[in-house]
């Protein structure tokens, strides 16, 4: 059974601007009708659920993939009122410090899912050369800590008719593919970089 980004999310997308002005400005002092502000919030709210729910279907493939590949114990993090992002941390079996982290963050205003890896110690050059691909973020991605690669960027499909759901199949298969280029090789010399 498909899957779908309902027109709540694919509102808060459209006018992420105008959305993240009024749902996330909670330290400014907004002249507008309270009767807007509740209606406002009411659809962050669903967005935000729903973007948790295409958020967890992209963390359930990566965490599967990475249980086919390695003997590692898995620390799932989610973030959601200011930042849409669900994230793994990885580490061998037994260890007390994730070595790497994995995840799925999605910025509103550029209408995009990033997947991304984490290492420590600022070895970005390092995880790039590894994974054969990636890219440090600009600062287009200002949220992010420096020590993260992003994968990729997909798009999210915005219809102008915002009563047509989209599915979010494609965009978590896209991430499945993504991460599917992690060999246990690959894992392993992420594991020993951040060790």
């Amino acid at each position: 059974m498909p899957n779908y980004l309902d027109k709540c999310f694919l509102f808060y997308l459209k006018y992420s601007c105008e959305m993240e002005w009024i749902y996330e400005g909670e330290d400014e002092e907004i002249d507008i009708d309270s009767n807007v502000i509740e209606k406002v919030e009411l659809v962050g709210n669903i967005a935000t659920q729903q973007a948790a729910e295409l958020l967890e279907a992209c963390i359930c493939t990566i965490e599967e993939h990475f249980e086919s590949i390695c003997d590692i114990e898995f620390n799932k993090k989610h973030k959601r009122r200011h930042l849409w992002e669900h994230s793994l941390g990885i580490r061998p079996d037994g260890a007390k410090k994730e070595c790497f982290e994995v995840g799925v963050t999605i910025f509103p205003n550029r209408r995009a899912l990033i997947p991304w890896v984490w290492c420590r110690g600022q070895a970005e050059d390092k995880v790039i050369n590894i994974l054969g691909r990636g890219h440090k973020p600009s600062q287009k991605y200002n949220e992010w800590d420096p020590c993260v690669v992003a994968l990729e960027e997909i798009k999210i499909p915005v219809p102008e008719d915002l009563k047509k759901r989209v599915k979010y199949d494609p965009i978590v298969d896209q991430v499945r593919q993504i991460f599917s280029s992690f060999t246990k090789r690959k894992a392993k010399k992420l594991i020993a970089l951040s060790s």
